[in-house]
């Protein structure tokens, strides 16, 4: 049976891709917040600190007040490419960073006038290294406080996609459960009942599913009943027929009369053939539980020469020729089902067979019956019968091999007990 894809595992893989996706828009928003913060913050210090110079260059707590851009300090003016000419135009700039760190620095720069109404470029620069936070007894940067809310984030999502993904697969796997105890039923006895889960849905497919099983088991039940009933009914006149052939053969011996003795030689034939088709059908219409009987040491090469003599009047009229190659030595199998489905086996051969050869082989616990063509009439299926059908079914039963090929126009049934 094909693997195939556990709705846990695709559940699993999807909680796992959100989560990290999430955690990353999460920490990416956060941090974003926060430097917008820092700006808003800065903008309103450099104002602040604007309206309180009234003239001259001043440094004062990291702020610088410029009248000229070219008297600021040279590492503002690497940051910046193009600076403010706008009265009032405020721009940032961060400094460079790697991947999953930090920038180091921030800078910021403002064009606006003086407390003496004088244009000035005021600017600062944030060592981000300098913006620390306290949690517990550890000094945090705030970019890796970003980091940690985002990782506590991704462990409540996790826990809760966790609890979501219980909360679906638990009644999945209590249906797989139920489902796997339908075979363990006595469909005569024990109708399976409507179960009840958690969510609706699943119900609903465990109400369809017994009451499927439940309809296909009442047919097989009635089919076996059918099978049963017709059997035991068709041996009552075939015992009759074999009865009366037998008579009328021996009547024939007494008057000599070759014609009748050709009657009741088709008669005996055709009684025997459906004696072994109503055995058979016999025993596919028992219980699984009827199949009681123990396996005995079947003695095969004896068994299958045995079969050909009986059934050799199916080849009568037939230019065909029987060949055998069998090794001595015995298996345990049930003896009667053996019987029948090897009855089967070589009987569907010598009927279907019109002329040439049947091979018969067998080496230990494998048999291999191979006839020619069959009838000449073309059908694929001509060298194949319901003998060859009801072998099928009852080696399932016994979970013996049966394999059907077709080399070189012949047709080969090979069974492996």
């Amino acid at each position: 049976m094909r693997t195939r894809t556990s709705i846990k595992m695709v559940f699993i893989v999807v909680t796992a891709v959100s989560v990290v996706l999430l955690s990353r828009l999460f920490f990416v928003l956060m941090f974003d917040y926060y430097k917008e913060g820092v700006t808003t913050i800065t903008k309103t210090f450099l104002e602040d600190a604007a309206k309180q110079n009234t003239g001259g260059d001043s440094e004062d707590n990291g702020i610088v007040v410029r009248h000229r851009w070219q008297d600021c300090p040279d590492e503002f003016k690497q940051q910046f490419d193009k600076f403010p000419t706008e009265l009032g135009q405020f721009q940032k700039r961060y400094g460079d960073k790697l991947p999953f760190q930090s920038p180091k620095e921030f800078f910021y720069v403002l064009y606006t006038t003086n407390g003496a109404g004088e244009p000035v470029y005021v600017g600062k620069r944030i060592d981000w290294s300098q913006t620390a936070v306290q949690v517990g007894n550890f000094d945090m940067l705030i970019y890796w406080r970003s980091v940690l809310l985002s990782v506590l984030f991704a462990a409540l999502a996790t826990a809760l996609l966790l609890f979501v993904l219980k909360r679906l697969v638990s009644p999945l796997e209590n249906l797989k459960n139920w489902a796997q105890t339908l075979a363990k039923t006595n469909s005569a006895t024990e109708p399976i009942p409507n179960e009840e889960f958690r969510f609706r849905e699943f119900s609903e497919i465990a109400e369809v599913l017994s009451d499927s099983i439940n309809t296909q088991r009442a047919m097989l039940d009635k089919e076996q009943e059918f099978l049963q009933f017709a059997s035991h009914e068709l041996r009552s006149p075939l015992a009759l027929m074999r009865g009366n052939a037998e008579l009328l053969s021996k009547l024939s011996e007494k008057q000599g009369d070759a014609k009748i003795s050709a009657i009741a030689e088709r008669l005996e034939s055709a009684s025997s053939t459906m004696t072994l088709l109503v055995n058979t059908l016999l025993w596919l219409s028992r219980a699984q539980a009827e199949f009681a009987e123990s396996a005995q040491p079947v003695e095969l090469q004896g068994l299958l020469t045995e079969l050909v003599s009986e059934l050799n009047y199916l080849l009568d009229g037939k230019p065909v020729k029987v060949q055998m190659a069998c090794t001595p030595g015995e298996i345990l199998v049930p003896p009667t089902v053996c019987r029948i489905v090897l009855s089967n086996l070589i009987a569907n051969a010598f009927q279907h067979a019109a002329s040439g050869e049947i091979w018969i082989r067998q080496q230990g616990g494998r048999i291999e019956v191979l006839n020619d063509s069959g009838r000449g009439d073309g059908h694929e299926d001509s060298g194949f019968g319901l003998g060859l059908k009801l072998v099928e079914k009852l080696a399932l039963r016994f979970h013996w091999q049966v394999r059907v090929s077709q080399p070189e126009q012949r047709f080969c049934v090979e069974l492996t007990f």
